[in-house]
């Protein structure tokens, strides 16, 4: 039986990183911390769970068999990537809406959705209501771009 050293490292890694960000929170406007101390809060809670269930299933050695990801999910998760780092360029520069909308559109496309009315729709909707949120609630400017 093999452990997923993988997973612990990523995990481990995650931490690190996010330990950055909760060093920066004082640096961070209080009416703007809300939301930045509930994603944190939730991730390191979603590390434990899954350090705690790894570790649960080694005790008890129903700790399943490690799987290669073969290499056309590997190919297909290195693009999405990709779209990632390409989303977080660009939304500086088309700024927040346009290419929030264009992202949600490829990801939907990308992950073989077959209906066109969610794939306009969708996208829409939710970076509609993101931004809403973070202008009215958690006080956050986004980016502004090329259209808005």
């Amino acid at each position: 039986m093999k452990s997923k050293k993988w997973d612990w490292l990523i995990c481990t890694l995650l931490a690190a990183v996010l330990l950055i960000f909760v060093m920066e929170l004082p640096n961070t406007a209080p009416q703007a911390r809300v939301y930045p101390m509930v994603v944190l809060g939730g991730s390191y809670l979603m590390i434990a769970i899954a350090l705690g269930g790894w570790a649960w299933a080694k005790k008890n050695k129903t700790m399943p068999e490690e799987e290669s990801l073969g290499k056309k999910r590997t190919v297909r998760i290195v693009i999405y990537c990709i779209a990632i780092l390409a989303y977080i360029i660009l939304i500086d520069k088309l700024g927040f809406i346009v290419s929030t909308v264009v992202f949600g559109i490829f990801s939907l496309i990308y992950m073989q959705n077959k209906n066109k009315i969610v794939i306009v729709v969708l996208p829409i909707a939710v970076t509609a209501v993101l931004y809403y949120v973070f202008t009215n609630f958690l006080f956050v400017t986004l980016p502004s771009g090329i259209l808005i």
